[in-house]
């Protein structure tokens, strides 16, 4: 064979195996995510950047996530969770309403019945805390929505109920 056809011959083998490692890279499935909620229509926060709505499926990069939904009259729910590459999870989330007053939608930290100052300095104090659950009370009640975290949203929710004074019950 001349050197030519060998040359040839040998850029097409060439050729041959990129294409089939360019198919073998391209094959490798996106993790992928399918949020549902109850009801539908939910804020989907992911490792706190916005991603759309209830009920819809979405592609993420492989690794550790927090995943956060939001719904206006709802309390937020938060999970943390880990997804391999390839791998397929589903979320099937019932979020959940306040009861009856609730405090004052929880803003009246202390339960005394009236959303007041006393309130808001407790937020303020425990405000950054990620720590909060049932054992802490939710961080001494500066937890408002519930969600892990004394955050916005908790503070948030005692302006807007300061200065009520019919709270109660849980």
């Amino acid at each position: 064979m001349g050197k030519e056809i060998k040359w040839i011959l040998g850029l097409g083998a060439l050729a041959l195996g990129l294409i089939i490692l360019t198919k073998r890279a391209s094959a490798i499935p996106i993790p992928t995510i399918i949020v549902n909620s109850t009801p539908t229509g939910a804020d989907i926060y992911l490792d706190n950047n916005y991603f759309g709505k209830t009920n819809s499926s979405y592609e993420i990069t492989a690794g550790t996530h927090t995943l956060k939904l939001t719904l206006p009259g709802y309390y937020d729910y938060t999970e943390t969770f880990s997804i391999s590459q390839g791998e397929a999870k589903t979320f099937n989330i019932t979020l959940t309403a306040p009861t009856g007053n609730n405090w004052c939608n929880g803003a009246d930290t202390n339960k005394d019945g009236i959303v007041d100052t006393y309130d808001y300095v407790n937020v303020k104090m425990n405000y950054g805390r990620m720590d909060c659950n049932g054992s802490n009370d939710w961080c001494d009640g500066a937890d408002t929505n519930k969600d892990g975290t004394v955050d916005w949203d908790d503070l948030s929710t005692v302006m807007s109920e300061f200065g009520r004074s019919d709270c109660s019950g849980d």
